[in-house]
């Protein structure tokens, strides 16, 4: 009689299959239940320098000896972007085993509101027109002044429907139109545009700017029809040249 065998032999056919179940649940386990992934580092760039917003600091120290693995980076961009309104983008990437690496990048002023009688204050506003600062300088973009200005709050969009709507217009107007130095909105809703050449140009945030635009470029580069006018008025379906 064949006597038994004091080892253990696994043939081909079992260890495939017993790897097979086996590794994936030791992966598993390694990484979902064990410290080796938890978050121990946190990276923290904004605009390519440390970070030293604090709100922001303290809020990501919340993720510290959370699994790296199980973490979930659309979460972490919300509660970021939804708590600080100078960040405009958040990038959430990991670092094996133990480090999250957050990538800021801070808002920034595409354009401002001034008061005419403050003509030493300029309050930005981003691309989602909301009010960022409050500066004491130039924040060379195009500027909007106004006779008053709407009730805002830092971080908020900006109100008034009609400044919006003005603010909307002077972007495409600067974009459009080098030659434009100043946009005032009045109370009519009338917009005066100050040219480089000394004309003055009106528009309306009633009518689509586009096609006021196009009228007013069409009359600009006819030196014969500007030459003797010194107003140019687009807010109506015909234009009206004045010479004061």
């Amino acid at each position: 009689m064949r006597s038994r065998s004091k080892y253990i032999v696994i043939t081909t056919d079992y260890l495939i299959p017993f790897l097979i179940i086996v590794l994936p649940l030791l992966g598993y386990l390694l990484a979902y239940h064990t410290s080796i992934f938890a978050i121990k580092n946190i990276s923290c760039p904004l605009d390519y320098e440390p970070c030293q917003i604090q709100n922001l600091v303290a809020e990501l120290d919340r993720s510290l000896g959370d699994n790296l693995v199980a973490l979930n980076p659309d979460s972490i961009k919300s509660r970021l972007l939804s708590g600080e309104y100078t960040i405009r983008s958040v990038e959430v990437s990991r670092q094996l085993p133990s480090t999250l690496q957050v990538d800021l990048l801070s808002t920034y002023p595409v354009i401002a509101l001034q008061l005419t009688d403050n003509p030493g204050q300029w309050i930005a506003i981003d691309s989602q027109m909301r009010v960022i600062n409050v500066l004491d300088h130039d924040p060379n973009v195009p500027t909007l002044t106004l006779n008053s200005t709407p009730p805002f709050l830092l971080g908020e969009r900006v109100s008034d429907s009609d400044v919006i709507k003005a603010l909307e217009i002077a972007l495409e107007i600067s974009s459009d139109l080098s030659s434009v130095e100043k946009i005032h909105l009045n109370q009519d809703s009338t917009l005066t545009l100050s040219l480089n050449n000394g004309i003055t140009a009106l528009m309306t945030t009633s009518r689509d700017q586009s096609d006021q635009i196009r009228t007013l470029q069409s009359i600009l580069i006819d030196k014969d029809i500007i030459k003797d006018h010194k107003v140019v008025d687009v807010r109506f379906t015909s234009p009206v040249l004045k010479s004061y």
